[in-house]
C-alpha cells in the first residue's frame, strides 16, 4: 500500500476512515495490478466485518455488506461472469478422490512436461500458450494466485478445478473462439477473453477466421485427452471437445470449398515483379542498407524465408565442389521437431553461433535445413563481393547483415519484412496474406518448376521434404545436407525474372553520391 505522493506505474492504495474505504491507483496501472488492488479490497471487507473464517477461494462480497460501506468507486474492468455448471453434470464433490483433484493450469504445466506433445519453446510461447490462455480464462470461474516457472506470481488469475469441467465448458468454448476478435498484431495479453469478446460485440469487431478457431481447438484437444486418461475429467468432456473439432474442420473445409480463392500467398506477376523492385524505393533503400538490396533478391532468387535470409551469417556463405553456395541450418543443435539427443560434436551441420541462449536462428524444421548453390543472377550482380566485403570487417564469423535486431518471433527478419511489405503497398498490389513477401517464395518455386528439375531436388531448394528415407538418414555431410550442387547450376540459370536493377558496385557508387550532396533518404516501411 503506497501513500498518494507515490504513484510508480504499478502502484495502488486503499483508505479505510470514519467508516469509509477510498481506493486510488496510478493511471497506467496493468490489468493485473488492478486485480490484485481488488483482491485486496474483498480482504479488506472481510476484516472489515469481522470474517474469521475464510476459505480459500473468497467469494464476492455480497449485497448486505456492499451497502453497509460507502465507497468510492474502483476503476477497474468488469469480470465476465463465470460459465454456470449444468446441475444434471456437476460431479459431486465428495466422489472425487483428492488425488484426482487439481486446477486447470497446473493440469496444463503436467501435459507440457509429460503428456508427450513436443514443440520447442517458441511454439509454444507464440502459438499453443494464447490458446491454453484462452480456453482457461473462457472456462475458468474462480480467481487463484498462479506461480509461474520463473517464480514470478500471476495474482487474481481465472481457473477451474479440473473434476468441476463438463460439457457444457467445452461447448461455451467453442462458442467463445467463434466470437473472439482476432488480435490484428496487438498484444491482448493482458485483456481475458471475456472481455475481448464484449469489447468486439460493442465495437463490431471482425469475427476470427474459421481456420483460427480450428487451431485453437486442435491445440487444447491433445491436452483434453491426457486429462481424460488421466481420469481427471469425465469421458464427456473428452467426447465434446471431439465433436468440436470435428465441427470447425466441416466449417473450414465447407468455407473453403465455397471460396474462390486459394488461402495462403500467391506468385505476384512479372508486372509486379517489376513494380516492387525497379520503382525509386527499393534503390533508396538498398543505397541506404546492403540489407535492403540484398535480402528481398535472395527471397526471389532462392526461394527463401524472409528469417531464413536476413539471419545469414558469414560463415553461411561456403564454396563445395569449386560452386558457391548458401547454408540455411539452425543454431540450435536440436530442430524444432526432433526430439532432443545426447551431445555430440558440433559440425557445419550443427552449428551454435548465438549471443545468447535464446537469440539463435531458427528454421521451420528439419527439411528446411539445406545448403543449396548460390543463384548465378545474385553472383552477376555481386554477391561475393559484398560477401568479402563484410568478412574483412572481423575474422569471426558474424551476421552477414550488420544492423537488423533479433527478435524473438521473427529472428533478424521484422524489418527486411516491414521494408518488402512496404515496396509491395508502394507498388499498388498488397492483398493481406495474399500479395506479401512471402509471394516471392511462390515465384521462385513456379519459375523453378518450369526448367523441369527433378521434383525432388526441386524440394530440397526449398527446404520440403521429399519423403524419401534416404534422404532423411543418410544424407548429411560435415557442411549440411548434401546436395548436387554442380548438376542443379546449369537449371538455376534458366531462372529469370526479367528484373532490371543495378548491380552492387553501382548501388555503392549511387548511394555515395546520394550521401554527399544530401538526398539519401531512409527507406520506407509499412505500418
Amino acid at each position: 500500500m503506497l501513500t498518494l505522493d507515490e504513484k510508480p506505474d504499478e502502484s495502488f492504495a486503499l483508505f479505510y476512515e470514519n467508516g469509509k474505504i477510498r481506493i486510488d491507483h496510478s493511471p497506467s496501472a496493468s490489468g493485473e495490478t488492478l486485480i490484485l488492488m481488488q483482491r485486496c479490497f474483498n480482504r479488506m471487507i472481510e476484516q472489515i466485518v469481522g470474517r474469521v473464517h475464510r476459505s480459500p477461494v473468497h467469494p464476492p462480497m455480497s449485497e448486505a455488506t456492499a451497502a453497509a460501506i460507502s465507497v468510492v468507486p474502483m476503476t477497474i474492468q468488469p469480470v465476465a461472469p463465470p460459465i454456470p455448471a449444468v446441475a444434471a453434470d456437476a460431479p459431486h464433490e465428495e466422489a472425487i478422490p483428492p488425488e484426482k483433484r487439481r486446477w486447470l493450469s497446473d493440469a496444463i504445466e503436467d501435459w507440457r512436461i509429460n503428456g508427450g506433445t513436443k514443440f520447442s519453446d517458441h511454439s509454444w510461447r507464440f502459438s499453443y500458450e494464447a490458446s491454453f490462455r484462452v480456453f482457461r480464462e473462457i472456462v475458468g470461474d474462480t480467481r487463484r494466485d498462479f506461480t509461474q516457472e520463473d517464480g514470478t506470481i500471476v495474482p487474481g488469475m481465472l481457473d477451474i478445478e479440473l473434476h468441476r469441467l463438463t460439457r457444457s465448458h467445452i461447448e461455451a468454448y467453442f462458442q467463445g473462439l467463434r466470437r473472439l476478435p482476432p488480435n490484428q498484431g496487438s498484444n491482448t495479453k493482458n485483456t481475458e477473453a471475456h472481455e475481448r469478446i464484449r469489447q468486439g460485440i460493442e465495437t463490431k469487431a471482425k469475427w476470427p477466421s474459421l481456420t483460427s478457431v480450428e487451431k485453437k481447438l486442435v491445440h487444447v484437444a491433445p491436452f483434453i485427452t491426457y486429462a481424460s486418461l488421466k481420469e481427471w475429467i469425465k469421458p464427456e468432456v473428452l467426447s465434446e471437445m471431439k465433436l468440436s473439432v470435428q465441427a470447425a474442420s466441416a466449417n473450414l473445409i465447407k468455407a473453403e470449398k465455397q471460396s474462390p480463392k486459394k488461402k495462403g500467398a500467391v506468385a505476384l506477376s512479372d508486372v509486379e515483379l517489376k513494380a516492387m523492385f525497379e520503382q525509386p524505393a527499393f534503390l533508396n533503400g538498398a543505397m541506404f542498407n546492403p540489407w535492403c538490396y540484398w535480402v528481398p533478391q535472395i527471397c526471389l532468387y532462392q526461394g527463401a524465408r524472409v528469417s531464413e535470409s536476413s539471419g545469414l551469417h558469414t560463415d553461411d556463405i561456403i564454396t563445395i565442389g569449386g560452386v558457391p553456395c548458401m547454408s540455411f541450418i539452425s543454431d540450435d543443435a536440436n530442430d524444432e521437431d526432433e526430439p532432443e539427443s545426447q551431445p555430440q560434436k558440433k559440425t557445419r551441420g550443427q552449428k551454435v553461433l548465438a549471443r545468447t541462449s535464446e537469440e539463435y536462428r531458427r528454421v521451420k524444421n528439419k527439411a528446411s535445413r539445406r545448403v543449396v548453390p548460390i543463384h548465378p543472377k545474385l553472383i552477376e550482380r555481386g554477391f561475393m563481393d559484398f560477401v568479402e566485403l563484410v568478412r574483412s570487417y572481423s575474422r569471426r564469423s558474424g551476421p552477414l547483415f550488420i544492423g537488423l535486431r533479433w527478435d524473438d518471433k521473427m529472428m533478424f527478419g521484422r524489418k527486411p519484412a516491414r521494408f518488402m511489405k512496404a515496396l509491395i503497398q508502394q507498388a499498388g498490389f498488397y492483398e493481406l496474406r495474399r500479395k506479401v513477401p512471402h509471394s516471392l517464395r511462390s515465384n521462385f518455386h513456379q519459375c523453378l518448376k518450369n526448367t523441369m528439375l527433378d521434383s525432388n531436388l526441386q524440394k530440397q531448394l526449398l527446404g520440403h521434404s521429399t519423403g524419401d528415407m534416404k534422404d532423411s538418414n543418410y544424407n548429411e555431410t560435415d557442411q549440411g545436407p548434401a546436395f548436387p550442387f554442380a548438376e542443379v547450376l546449369p537449371y538455376l540459370e534458366k531462372m529469370d525474372f526479367g528484373i532490371d536493377i543495378p548491380d552492387w558496385a553501382e548501388v555503392k557508387r549511387l548511394g555515395a553520391i546520394a550521401r554527399a550532396d544530401g538526398t539519401l533518404k531512409r527507406p520506407v516501411s509499412s505500418a
